[in-house]
């Protein structure tokens, strides 16, 4: 599908583009498009400069979904706010939570991090992990 192009770029007032993104997002609700609504509704859009939306993708899975209806929504975006220099980019978020230690050789392996004498000791005193 292609982008719509057209000359007029007037500047884009975030709430009004947060009132278009949830009445894009609601039409794919209607549409039973539950994974876009999910996509679009589960964190609010960036604005990024004068033209550039950014939106914070999850996974490649969610990627690839707003790939393929980004000239959709791109489209929408542009005709409503009379803006023909809109784009999306998308990002991937970031995941800062650390895996726990399950099996005994993970747990020690964390302890050794804390403390590298840990791993002296057990050298010492010829002991092993069950």
């Amino acid at each position: 599908m292609e982008l719509l192009e057209g000359e007029e770029q007037q500047p884009i007032v975030f709430e009004r583009l947060l009132e278009e993104w949830h009445r894009i997002a609601d039409a794919y609700k209607m549409e039973n498009k539950i994974n876009l609504f999910a996509l679009m509704t589960a964190r609010p859009p960036k604005l990024i400069g004068k033209n550039l939306i950014e939106m914070t993708v999850e996974n490649t899975v969610q990627e690839d979904l707003l790939l393929v209806a980004k000239p959709d929504i791109v489209n929408a975006l542009r005709s409503s706010l009379n803006n023909y220099a809109i784009d999306i980019k998308s990002v991937m978020a970031t995941n800062d939570t650390a895996r726990k230690p399950y099996t005994a050789q993970e747990k020690y392996q964390a302890m050794i991090a804390k403390n590298p004498l840990l791993d002296e000791f057990r050298r010492i005193f010829n002991l092993g992990l069950e």
